[in-house]
């Protein structure tokens, strides 16, 4: 993102707070549908505020702050449960969203994944985990952890022009699926200690691969399953990355963005303070 952009990181930050918030705040009866039923009404109606609220008025157009006040009443988001704060931000975030992306295609790719996340079925929740599949759970990680939601925010947020071929394109697939898979996985092995006693424990992929996967349940052999698995996807990453510099120049832009992702995340999960397993990661887990 461009030095001194204010408008963009606020976007940026208030999006990805709501984002943590929602997923993990569940106090409320039925908090999840009513914030999924709003998220997705706002999304849906963000082009229609832009033209109400900065297109059709001079007067907001250099200051983004009236016009996310604007959709906040018109929302009548003014009450204090967690669900309307959430809106709030998303609400805000996603004008100052349509303000900075480049182009549409940027804007569409960031709204289709923001809705992706918020439809995402929780029915895997419901379900016993020894009748889901390995390959089942690797895709409820992969959307419920919303990397790739955050890929797109990192690119409309930057204002920069992409096309829609190049973030579509098959390789670019390939690479922001690993980059999100990877980044699940190690967060399933830096945060285990403090995910093994939830209520989700099981969708933790380290210890479903000890209760599923090892004949012994034993908790080493399934963190080294998983370590090798995380370093796999990484090898595979590298290898999409790779091939996408000889492409054009929106190719080797995505694949920049996933790899700042990629290696702003990977310091700071091997150095939170979140588990007490430093030494037996540290020497086991391949940073490439």
């Amino acid at each position: 993102m461009p030095d001194g952009d204010v408008e963009g990181c606020l976007g940026n930050a208030m999006t990805f707070i709501a984002i943590i918030i929602s997923d993990d705040q569940r106090d409320e009866n039925n908090q999840d549908e009513k914030l999924m039923g709003m998220t997705i009404d706002i999304f849906c109606r963000i082009p229609s505020i832009v033209n109400k609220h900065w297109i059709a008025n001079e007067r907001n157009r250099s200051d983004p702050r009236k016009m996310g006040l604007a959709v906040v009443e018109e929302y009548g988001l003014s009450g204090i449960s967690v669900v309307d704060g959430c809106c709030r931000l998303l609400a805000i975030g996603s004008v100052i969203a349509r303000m900075k992306a480049g182009n549409d295609a940027t804007y569409d790719w960031y709204v289709e994944e923001c809705i992706r996340w918020e439809t995402h079925s929780y029915a895997i929740r419901e379900r016993n985990m020894k009748d889901v599949s390995i390959q089942e759970l690797l895709e409820h990680r992969y959307v419920e952890g919303a990397c790739s939601l955050f890929l797109s925010m990192s690119v409309v947020f930057s204002g920069v022009p992409v096309s829609h071929e190049a973030i579509y394109h098959p390789v670019h697939e390939t690479l922001k699926r690993k980059a999100s898979l990877h980044l699940c996985l190690l967060n399933d092995i830096t945060s285990y200690d403090r995910e093994v006693d939830s209520v989700e424990g099981l969708q933790n992929f380290v210890e479903y691969q000890r209760v599923f996967c090892s004949l012994t349940h034993n908790l080493e052999d399934a963190l080294n399953k998983t370590i090798k698995q995380c370093n796999e996807i990484m090898d595979e990453f590298i290898v999409a990355w790779k091939e996408m510099q000889t492409k054009s120049e929106d190719m080797k832009f995505l694949a920049k963005n996933a790899s700042r992702m990629m290696l702003g995340h990977i310091p700071w999960a091997l150095t939170a303070p979140r588990y007490n397993r430093d030494e037996f990661l540290l020497t086991r887990i391949a940073l490439q």
